[in-house]
């Protein structure tokens, strides 16, 4: 299967949970194209910890996201940071930009997956989680939930995976969030 990922991330925690999802899903031997979305005024800020900024230095060496790319993908995986109940305007600007290929229907029936970080349960990650969704949907692209039994036992929000933290800069993914990329990825990826 061809799986692209693009990612948005600022502080380094979006950027994680697509690391992990990128490792899980190459671990099943999917081939997977992954990519940033431009931010051309981004820059640390001033007490952005060294392993954040080690982290944020990694993302930004990706090749920038292109609306071609996503052209040969079976599975595309978007990830962006939660504002607001939206994406970043980073990504919005690269969602926007596919328009190119909306016209010809190029993404019809490809499969879509999203996730995003957030800085509290409070803050509209699910919103952030439906854009994307609404995005796919004009797109032609189909979106594909995260099963409700994902995690027996353990809540998980329908429209994709949340990251939730309460840090203002990337450290590492909680065993939950860990284990539901995993088994997401699974899903995902199942023939």
């Amino acid at each position: 299967m061809n799986i692209v990922i693009v990612v948005h991330s600022v502080c380094g925690h979006t950027y994680l949970v697509a690391k992990s999802m990128l490792q899980a899903c190459t671990a099943l031997g999917h081939d997977c194209l992954f990519r940033r979305v431009a931010d051309p005024g981004w820059t640390p800020q001033s007490d952005t910890p060294a392993d954040a900024q080690e982290l944020l230095s990694e993302m930004n060496q990706l090749p920038v996201a292109l609306p071609d790319d996503l052209l040969n993908a079976d599975l595309v995986i978007i990830g962006s940071p939660t504002y607001f109940g939206n994406v970043s305007g980073q990504m919005k600007t690269f969602m926007d930009a596919t328009a190119v290929h909306w016209f010809h229907s190029r993404y019809a029936g490809k499969r879509l997956a999203a996730f995003t970080s957030a800085g509290s349960t409070e803050n509209g990650a699910n919103l952030c989680l439906q854009n994307i969704h609404c995005y796919a949907c004009h797109m032609g692209m189909i979106p594909v939930p995260v099963p409700n039994q994902l995690l027996p036992g353990q809540s998980v929000c329908p429209y994709g995976i949340v990251y939730v933290t309460d840090q203002k800069y990337a450290q590492a993914l909680d065993e939950k969030t860990r284990l539901t990329i995993e088994k997401y990825a699974g899903f995902l990826t199942r023939s």
